[in-house]
């Protein structure tokens, strides 16, 4: 595993890479907002861990990445995410295209690159995404909060540090957002990924991430969509609590040729809930877009798999 830390106007862009002799599409994964690079890891299946070149891409703003100093709530924008991660890409992996696999507002990012620079990107798998950054639940409450001001501010950032600070706590407020929380709590990958999470909360620059919360709710790829042309698979649990499931078919419905997947009784931890059916959809993915093969654009599924 190689670790990268990646200037760009002014940013810090974290990455890992695994398997860089390995031949075929580099497969490059973002998390969601809080997590970091260590996300993914925990959760792969061994045919993507051990035998594909796979990349573990940070959002900006999330430790080790860190923001430009005088970064300003105007700085976030849709251009400002495709402009990091697409030359994020350009000096890890040059010009060669690349198969995206987005979580939450990783889902976001790699739907706003997709669109933007369609001759970088080979295929695209966006689980729990979303084209308008404006959550529901316990996480778009957080966003309500952070936009009441100086005070608002102030309790994120006791929330935040407070979760960081006690296991206990951290594990209640992310397990909430499971729909299977049987599974959530039994799953063997559930653990260290949460423990690499908790890790990242505790050293995050909480001022970035109240800006990264609030301005989010304003960002929308909804008029972008329409120009993805690659092949998509939108895949969303029919009980998140962040991500209504409509909001899911909203995005199928919206990508010319997008297949979609509802997993049901799932919510917004499906790397646990249903860690091999994720499995599953992912190598079946990977194996019908990422080096070359075609997928049948227009066959489409809405139904649970």
């Amino acid at each position: 595993m190689q670790q990268h830390l990646l200037e760009i106007d002014g940013h810090q862009i974290a990455a890992c890479s695994a398997n860089a002799d390995c031949p075929g599409t580099p497969i490059v994964f973002l998390h969601g907002i809080t997590a970091s690079i260590d996300f993914w890891g925990h959760s792969l299946p061994a045919a993507v861990r051990d035998e594909r070149h796979w990349i573990s891409l940070s959002l900006p703003g999330h430790f080790p990445s860190r923001l430009p100093a005088d970064f300003t709530a105007a700085d976030v924008t849709t251009e400002m995410f495709a402009n990091v991660h697409i030359s994020a890409l350009r000096k890890l992996v040059g010009d060669r295209p690349v198969t995206l696999v987005g979580w939450s507002t990783g889902g976001f990012s790699a739907l706003n690159l997709a669109a933007r620079y369609p001759q970088n990107v080979r295929s695209l798998m966006s689980i729990s995404g979303f084209a308008k950054g404006c959550w529901w639940g316990v996480i778009g409450r957080m966003q309500r909060l952070v936009a009441l001001g100086w005070l608002g501010r102030g309790i994120f950032h006791t929330v935040w540090t407070q979760l960081g600070r006690h296991r206990w706590l951290f594990d209640l407020s992310i397990g909430q957002a499971a729909a299977n929380r049987r599974a959530f709590r039994q799953s063997p990958v559930t653990r260290p990924t949460l423990d690499g999470w908790q890790e990242a909360v505790r050293n995050h620059d909480l001022d970035g991430l109240a800006t990264l919360f609030e301005r989010l709710a304003d960002l929308d790829l909804r008029p972008l969509l329409p120009a993805i042309s690659v092949p998509t698979l939108i895949v969303g649990g029919d009980r998140d609590p962040y991500i209504p499931v409509d909001h899911t078919r909203y995005l199928a419905d919206s990508i010319a040729g997008a297949e979609l997947q509802i997993l049901p009784n799932v919510g917004h931890m499906f790397f646990a809930e249903c860690t091999a059916e994720y499995h599953r959809l992912l190598l079946d993915w990977l194996a019908r877009t990422a080096d070359g093969a075609s997928v049948a654009l227009g066959d489409r599924t809405s139904a649970p798999v």
